[in-house]
């Protein structure tokens, strides 16, 4: 059964205001639900917004009334992680490819994915999909 992992910006671009949203949204819906987020998604979150909030207090409001609503649907559910594994990959592949200007979380969101056993890897970003890819993970959308 395909299962797949969705990265943090993709979430960000769901319930975020922006040129990506129809897309993001579109894929979300392609994919079987509850979509598994973890720790990492949820403080990524709630640190974008809070930079965000004193600038735009509207949109920041609406984007976590929206993740709000996405786990009360079960649209998104919040699912424990196996973090060292993770970082083992992550440190293997960083080792391993070069990681340029990606951060962190680019390498280390596919790595969660993969020692979860997820199939797929759900993402717009360039960075995120090549480490996915070198995890062993098929991409989502199939071209980006």
């Amino acid at each position: 059964m395909a299962t797949a992992y969705c990265d943090f910006w993709l979430v960000c671009a769901a319930i975020l205001p922006g040129r990506k949203q129809s897309a993001a949204n579109r894929l979300l819906r392609q994919l079987d639900a509850p979509l598994a987020v973890n720790q990492l998604h949820v403080l990524q979150l709630e640190m974008i917004l809070a930079r965000a909030e004193p600038a735009h207090p509207k949109d920041v409001a609406r984007a976590r009334a929206q993740f709000k609503a996405y786990l009360e649907e079960l649209v998104f559910e919040v699912q424990p992680s196996r973090w060292e594994a993770a970082f083992a990959l992550a440190v293997e592949l960083s080792r391993g490819h070069a990681v340029g200007g990606a951060s962190p979380t680019h390498l280390l969101h596919p790595c969660l994915a993969a020692v979860a056993g997820f199939t797929h890897y759900a993402s717009f970003e360039p960075e995120a999909r090549r480490f996915a890819r070198a995890a062993g993970l098929r991409l989502l959308p199939s071209a980006a």
